[in-house]
Parts: C-alpha cells; sequence; structure tokens
C-alpha cells in the first residue's frame, strides 16, 4: 500500500530542509513535489542584500535598505562580514532576515535606520523564528519572542534605531 500523499509531501519538505542545511543552497520554490535549486546569489539580487564585502579590513561596508529574503542566504552573508573584520554599517531600512546582522560585532545601525520584524516564512523546528531568534539578544529578543515573532510574514513591525539600542545596548549607533 502506498503512503498518504499527505505523508510524501511532509518528506519531501524534511528532506528539503535538511538538503539545504548541508549543502548550502537555497531553496527557491516547490513546484508539484520536484524541488528547483537556485544559487544563492540569485536569490541575493532578487530579494536585495548585504553581499560579500570585496574590502580591506579598514573600510566600511554599507548596507542600505535591506529586504530580507532567505535566512539561510543572510546567515552566509553574516558569516562573511564577521570573517572579513571590516565596519558594517547599516543605513535605511534592515527588514526580516537583515535583522540578523544587526547584531554582528563590527556593525553600526545609522541613527536614522528601521528595523522590521514579523513572523518567518517557515517555521519547523530550528528552522524559522527560532533560527532568527539564535542572533538576537536582550530586549530585542524578549520582544521578538513574546510578540514580533507573530506579525505576518507580510507585515512588518518596525522600530527605530534608537530603539532597538535601547532594548539591545551591545548594539552600537554608528557615530558618522
Amino acid at each position: 500500500m502506498a503512503p498518504p500523499l499527505r505523508f510524501l509531501r511532509a518528506r519531501t519538505f524534511l528532506f528539503a530542509l535538511c538538503a539545504v542545511a548541508l549543502s548550502g543552497c537555497v531553496l527557491s520554490d516547490q513546484i508539484e513535489n520536484s524541488i528547483v535549486w537556485q544559487d544563492a546569489r540569485a536569490t541575493n539580487e532578487r530579494f536585495g542584500s548585504a553581499r560579500a564585502p570585496q574590502l580591506d579590513a579598514t573600510s566600511t561596508h554599507v548596507i542600505r535598505n535591506h529586504k530580507g529574503g532567505r535566512i539561510i542566504v543572510v546567515e552566509a552573508q553574516r558569516r562573511q562580514l564577521l570573517n572579513w573584520g571590516g565596519l558594517v554599517r547599516i543605513e535605511g531600512f534592515c527588514n526580516s532576515a537583515c535583522v540578523i546582522l544587526t547584531t554582528l560585532p563590527n556593525a553600526c545601525l545609522a541613527p536614522k535606520a528601521r528595523i522590521g520584524f514579523h513572523s518567518a516564512s517557515i517555521n519547523f523546528g530550528p528552522v524559522g523564528n527560532a533560527q532568527l531568534a539564535r542572533y538576537l539578544r536582550n530586549g530585542v529578543l524578549q520582544r521578538f519572542l513574546e510578540v514580533w515573532q507573530f506579525v505576518p510574514n507580510d507585515d512588518l513591525h518596525r522600530i527605530t534605531a534608537e530603539r532597538y539600542v535601547a532594548l539591545d545596548p551591545e548594539t552600537r549607533l554608528c557615530t558618522v
């Protein structure tokens, strides 16, 4: 007897999550149980991003109006920016998955920046909101767990950089 269709879809979904975690690829679409993969670079171009800087450590890398996108892609960007070590300045808006860049030790928020939070589009075990929460700290983490993770993923709760720093004093405001 064949397993129920519901079981097959769940199994395909779990396989896709495991493959994403192990391969570094990004799951872009699922069409009638076939999985379409795309390079992380194409996802970056589609969603806007902090691309890996080709700068020396004395330069400043500016992230401006980052829409977020796939958490796994922004996690890779975070690792690149952390390894690079130069100053990362976040300006304009930083929405959705971008919030994991705000806690980089080499990052600062421009005084007029706005940070936007909402629920991840996929929440399954350690994937989604739990994945984002691993990077947040102090009052920002508390507010995310209590309120912001429940904001529908087609909406945003925005706060100013000053409010963000008040909730997480370990985050710095940029001086200039």
